[in-house]
């Protein structure tokens, strides 16, 4: 999957808080859910890369 978006940062107006607002449509396309932890990698060129951390449930140590 080689999917790309661009997603426009919000930013909070009560407390200045920058978010990224992720639609349904793109969670159910990458497989991703509320509570996942994600990782961001800068890709150098001005944009970045999100990609989800896998937890194992038996170590509770994340991999990616």
């Amino acid at each position: 999957m080689n999917n790309k978006y661009t997603i426009v940062l919000e930013e909070d107006p009560e407390t200045g808080d920058l978010m990224l607002p992720f639609t349904d449509e793109i969670l159910a396309d990458v497989g991703w859910q509320i509570g996942d932890t994600l990782k961001l990698i800068e890709n150098g060129d001005g944009s970045w890369t999100i990609r989800k951390v896998n937890e194992d449930p038996e170590t509770n140590r994340t991999t990616d």
